[in-house]
């Protein structure tokens, strides 16, 4: 058959057949040839490539083939430095195929098949060439690249030419660092950790799929959430060594969060200093945190129905001083309010016949609640306080008001116990003044500071659970409606589903949630396998994905995950073949 009609890969894999036999046919049957005027064409199977070209000639043949055999590894790698550093580094394909696999190099580079022959053999063309086998498997949209789109000297880090100065680094394929930084540019300009794989894929650059606002130092509450990146994380303009050309880049790092007024203008110019937590809620600027502001604290104590009454109804809405700088934006008013009469803000219906202290027979939870007599009750044993003031006489006294003298050394001689006895047992027999006020039974005077002294303190994801979702409404012997506040079990378990089926209550030692979960969240572990196990992870079980050992079954019609107990025998996971 003529070679020129076979395939070209088929012609390739012949060349170092034909090499190998022709050369120890000369070197060892026919020495005569040596004389012949034909005995180069009788030892060298055909002419080197053009880089090779230097080493033509008889003379030359034992720097690359050792006597009596074929070409020699060594005598490849003496020459070609840039090889041999990748074996010494044990990286790279060549460590792989020659190290490890033990591949001569004249299996993929052949010679002696002529000044325009190609040394590079790839078995499967260049496009089959296994990328995983150079130690760095391409993933995501490096998979549709062009090789040489990454191959070129511009992203070459290593200096080769220090080991091969003849190398051409249009066309090597060595040089290349694993670093994403090595080829792609910094578009954070130095703001963010080196490791871009730890928020980012190489499926696609956005959405940054690693990234969890809930570990940076400001974690996103409330409407803050629903606030677009670059409301925060604005795009500036620098001069970058990294990139001259591009100067644009979004800033992550430095940005100012120590206060609201960080981002947000003072809409009380300034009036009660700069702890916005104090009175608002992330949840929204209107939502006012009532346990951090207290109207009965400044110099006009709300009672009665002024309770009821809008903010604003007092509080006009003014426009900024002309230093100020929040463009004319109007603000409440609250710090300079002067305390008004009653005939300031009500019509006098008396016309001035009696005086302007309305409240010597008014009270604030009602105009028509007359003081008979202009009583004063503050002089008897009870002073009327706070909401009590504003109850109607005939509610304690009867009718007859001169005749009934009620019980009043305790609340529970008027009110009913609507706790049905829960703090009984507390100091004092659980006097309800030690939790309430004559100013309402709600807000309560008990604050998240004083759940600090009881058995179960509030931290982390438990601060921001309204007190309703843990103290329920439940039913008493009676079938009445109580909230409960005593709690005989207060585990986790109590509260929430156990997703582990019991695992860790069954089996010895005996486990709780906070063993391994924080309160922060569920997925935030303090799980160790080296120190918290019986069972620490060395050598390649590092690398082992849990799910592989800790496989999923159903438990009483539930999913969930094997964690214990576990048989930790080799052969359970690894089972022996032909034993």
């Amino acid at each position: 058959m003529n070679p020129s009609l076979q395939p070209k890969e088929t012609r390739r894999a012949g060349v170092h057949a034909r090499i190998v036999t022709v050369l120890a046919a000369s070197l060892f049957v026919a020495p005569i040839s040596f004389v012949a005027p034909d005995a180069h064409a009788q030892i060298s199977p055909g002419k080197l490539s053009k880089s090779h070209s230097f080493l033509e000639g008889m003379s030359n043949c034992t720097k690359c083939h050792e006597m009596g055999a074929g070409p020699s590894v060594e005598k490849c790698l003496s020459c070609h430095k840039e090889i041999a550093l990748s074996l010494d580094n044990r990286r790279g394909y060549h460590h792989r195929a020659v190290a490890v696999g033990k591949k001569p190099c004249f299996e993929c580079h052949s010679e002696h098949a002529g000044a325009d022959f190609d040394l590079v053999h790839w078995p499967d063309g260049i496009k089959g060439f296994r990328h995983a086998e150079s130690g760095y498997d391409l993933e995501g949209k490096h998979r549709a690249l062009d090789c040489r789109a990454c191959h070129k000297p511009e992203f070459i880090k290593e200096d080769l030419k220090k080991y091969q100065s003849e190398i051409d680094l249009e066309k090597t394929f060595l040089g290349l660092h694993r670093e994403c930084r090595s080829c792609h540019a910094d578009e954070h300009r130095g703001q963010l950790q080196t490791d871009c794989l730890a928020c980012h894929t190489q499926d696609a650059w956005v959405p940054a799929r690693g990234f969890d606002h809930e570990r940076s130092k400001f974690p996103l509450a409330g409407k803050h959430r629903g606030v677009a990146c670059a409301r925060c994380h604005p795009t500036v303009n620098e001069v970058s060594a990294a990139d001259p050309k591009d100067q644009s880049f979004v800033k992550y790092a430095g940005v100012a969060s120590a206060s609201c007024a960080s981002c947000h203008k003072d809409a009380h110019a300034g009036r009660f200093g700069k702890t916005c937590v104090t009175c608002h809620r992330t949840s929204g600027w209107t939502e006012l945190d009532l346990r951090g502001f207290d109207h009965e604290r400044t110099r006009f104590a709300l009672t009665g129905k002024h309770r009821e009454v809008p903010c604003a109804k007092c509080h006009p809405a003014l426009a900024p001083a002309a230093s100020s700088t929040s463009k004319k934006q109007p603000f409440l008013s609250y710090a300079g309010t002067a305390l008004p009469s009653c005939s300031g803000c009500h019509k006098d219906v008396h016309a001035g016949k009696y005086g302007g202290s309305c409240e010597t027979c008014h009270r604030t939870s009602g105009w028509a609640q007359i003081v008979s007599a202009n009583f004063d009750h503050n002089r008897t044993a009870f002073p009327l306080k706070g909401r009590h003031a504003g109850v109607l006489c005939e509610k304690c006294h009867g009718q007859d008001l001169q005749k009934k003298k009620p019980a009043f050394s305790k609340c529970l001689d008027c009110h009913a116990d609507t706790h049905r006895g829960q703090f009984a047992k507390r100091a004092r027999g659980g006097e309800c003044s030690d939790c309430h006020s004559e100013k309402g039974f709600v807000p309560a005077l008990f604050t998240i500071v004083g759940h600090d002294s009881t058995r179960f303190p509030l931290a982390d994801a438990h601060l921001a659970q309204p007190c309703i979702a843990c103290h329920a409404e439940v039913a008493d012997d009676k079938g009445k409606l109580y909230r409960r506040y005593v709690f005989g079990d207060i585990a986790c378990a109590s509260c929430h589903e156990d997703i582990h089926a019991g695992q860790f209550a069954r089996s010895s030692p005996k486990k709780s949630c906070e063993d391994c979960h924080r309160a922060t969240r569920w997925a935030d572990l303090r799980f160790d396998h080296d120190r918290d196990s019986s069972y620490p992870l060395v050598g390649a079980h590092r690398n082992v994905e849990c799910r592989r050992c800790h496989l999923a079954f159903e438990e009483n019609g539930k999913q969930t995950v094997r964690y214990r107990p576990i048989d930790t025998a080799c052969k359970t996971c690894h089972p022996i073949e032909n034993p």
